[in-house]
């Protein structure tokens, strides 16, 4: 399906592609009024070159403005510190769980110094664990978002990863070769998602651990598209969302074609 992009060499072919693509969709969907629905990517490259079409802002966060995040360092000689919540750059973080909070640390970083994670890792408190919940965090804005994706890893592998928009789950398919592409472990992998109908939250699930097994997740480099995030949109003149989602389903196609040559690669090496 098309729902699925996991092509690492998409960082080189993806201008050209979806330029192409493009100027096929601006003749194709002209009075159209197809419906947009949530798209997954596997591949950060892939991600970035289709929120490039949609003309709305982008911010980069990566957890080391001490502005916002400064209060909420944790680390061997300090200790945990962590906040219910951290307003930065218009976009509210917070943990899954009302009995966890948000937190940085240099072991959760995957690019910089700073990394995010959720402390408690998860909410398993429950008398006879019925309704434990894994670890996880969450995002939201009072701005209208049309995407999010970040780095996500493990350190107690092997972990599974869900994301959600609006409480609606992604479906990013399978990896290439089988396998389930919501599968974690000690390397980080982007997982992104793009919906032009707009969407006001995100949350980020881990979905094996239980009480007995209980599995970690850390997150960082993320970037973020909304309307009025980042200092305003990247294009002047925005694409109507029947022309983007077809854009996008299109250029899942040529990833796809990709995909079968061999040119996959949908995990990042840990620096």
């Amino acid at each position: 399906m098309l729902s699925s992009f996991a092509t690492p060499s998409a960082c080189r072919f993806a201008p050209r592609l979806l330029g192409g693509l493009a100027g096929l969709c601006l003749a194709a969907v002209v009075g159209g009024g197809a419906q947009a629905s949530p798209i997954g990517f596997l591949d950060e490259g892939a991600y970035l070159s289709a929120l490039g079409l949609l003309g709305e802002g982008v911010i980069q966060e990566g957890f080391e403005d001490d502005t916002a995040w400064g209060g909420v360092r944790t680390s061997i000689i300090d200790g945990f510190n962590t906040a219910p919540s951290i307003l930065s750059q218009g976009v509210s973080w917070t943990s899954n769980t009302a009995a966890s909070a948000v937190t940085t640390s240099t072991g959760a970083a995957i690019s910089g110094d700073w990394g995010l994670f959720s402390f408690p890792h998860g909410d398993f408190a429950g008398p006879d664990h019925s309704d434990d919940t894994p670890d996880g965090f969450a995002g939201s804005s009072a701005a209208t978002l049309f995407g999010v994706g970040g780095w996500v890893r493990t350190n107690t592998p092997v972990a599974a990863l869900s994301v959600f928009i609006d409480g609606t789950k992604v479906d990013f398919g399978n990896l290439p070769g089988g396998g389930d592409a919501d599968v974690l472990d000690t390397t980080a992998r982007f997982f992104g998602v793009i919906d032009t109908a707009g969407f006001g939250s995100f949350l980020f699930q881990e979905t094996e651990g239980t009480f007995d097994d209980q599995k970690f997740i850390f997150a960082d480099d993320f970037t973020i598209a909304g309307s009025g995030l980042g200092g305003g949109a990247v294009s002047t003149v925005p694409l109507p969302a029947s022309m983007a989602f077809y854009i996008l389903a299109l250029s899942g196609i040529a990833v796809a074609m990709m995909r079968r040559m061999g040119q996959v690669s949908p995990v990042r090496a840990q620096r």
